[in-house]
């Protein structure tokens, strides 16, 4: 018999805060994910930066903050555990094997208790016949209200699934340079055409303006159907006679275009960067800084974002846009436990300017 994969449809989806104008989080606690145990930080902002040596949990926070948004929704667990490990097919042998640890976190979003809990366990009230592996149970909670979504997987069929109503605390991404998402993107781009600002432009009109700083013939950035199956977006083209596919552009203006359509999509919620200057030059740093920050409040998301790039975290400072909206973070490996050393933006750029602080390396207290 040939093997299953896990492969959940998704199905409507409740969005708990998508109206009115939330606060977001204020504090998030791990137990558990990953390399990140007994954590907690504090102090976020609408901008928090992530930065620090390699192995110190900062891509790790960005995927526990996106997770803690999906409540219930064990589907797009599945899917971020099949993006990270570069499979074309998520295998219930293979999960099984790597799934050792439980997932525990909780915050507070919106002046409200929330937190996320994935376990597994061994179910004993199914019929498991000769190829079952393994169940698995993911607890949200919001304040008392709690809901659970519970898969049954083996090894020749498909997966059972029982689950009460799926709900998302607030609309969300996790945007990272090592996997793509076409359907995603699709998404971001349908909300980015659709929502519009207080000046009466819509997104998609906000960034095509934007991306004139690298390209000033760009009129026009239009989703097109090559078929019934195939979408391209096609850059219409100062006087060209041809309008070019995206992906005859550089890498820079792909990633500027696809973070960019983010915002809308997350309408007020949340937007995580992993490794925000992936392929972005580091002269247009101060304006796509400042851009993305622009959009943050207009679309009123939070952000969080990792970067290596100590001209990447300047550029956040120096553009100087709202720097009291601003918190950064240095992350540091002690001996196995991730602590955190925590610095405002208008801190923050009063010590760059005045003693060079790189917040990616030692940060003395």
């Amino acid at each position: 018999p040939k093997k299953s994969s896990l492969n959940i449809i998704q199905g409507n989806i409740a969005i708990c805060f998508e109206h009115g104008k939330n606060s977001h989080f204020s504090s998030i606690s791990i137990e558990q994910y990953r390399v990140l145990n007994q954590f907690k930080i504090e102090n976020l902002n609408r901008i928090n930066i992530f930065a620090g040596f390699n192995n110190t949990g900062k891509t790790s926070l960005l995927e526990a903050i996106y997770l803690l948004t999906k409540q219930n929704d064990i589907a797009s667990f599945l899917e971020l555990i099949r993006l990270k490990n570069k499979m074309n097919k998520l295998s219930p042998i293979w999960l099984n094997k790597t799934f050792s640890k439980s997932i525990e976190i909780s915050a507070s979003y919106n002046s409200t208790v929330i937190s996320v809990n994935l376990s597994k366990f061994e179910a004993k009230d199914i019929d498991k016949k000769d190829d079952y592996i393994t169940s698995y149970k993911l607890q949200s909670k919001i304040e008392q209200d709690e809901l659970n979504n519970i898969i049954h997987t083996f090894a020749y069929q498909g997966l059972k699934r029982e689950n009460e109503q799926v709900r998302n605390l607030c609309n969300a991404i996790l945007k990272s340079p090592y996997f793509y998402n076409l359907e995603e993107v699709l998404k971001t781009h349908d909300k980015s055409v659709r929502l519009k600002d207080d000046g009466g432009k819509t997104a998609i009109e906000l960034i095509v303006d934007f991306l004139k700083n690298i390209d000033k013939d760009i009129k026009y950035i239009e989703l097109t159907s090559v078929d019934e199956n195939i979408k391209r977006f096609i850059v219409d083209y100062e006087n060209s006679l041809e309008n070019l596919d995206i992906t005859n552009y550089g890498e820079g203006l792909q990633r500027i275009f696809e973070i960019a359509l983010s915002f809308a999509y997350a309408r007020n919620g949340v937007v995580c960067i992993d490794e925000f200057e992936t392929a972005i030059h580091y002269s247009l740093l101060i304006k796509f800084t400042k851009f993305i920050q622009e959009l943050a409040y207009i679309f009123n998301v939070q952000v969080f974002l990792t970067s290596h790039s100590k001209e990447c975290i300047d550029a956040f400072v120096n553009n100087d846009y709202k720097n009291d909206e601003i918190s950064a973070y240095h992350l540091e490996n002690e001996d196995g436990k991730i602590k955190t050393k925590f610095i405002s933006g208008e801190q923050l750029k009063y010590y760059i300017n005045n003693i060079g602080l790189d917040i990616r390396g030692d940060v003395n207290e």
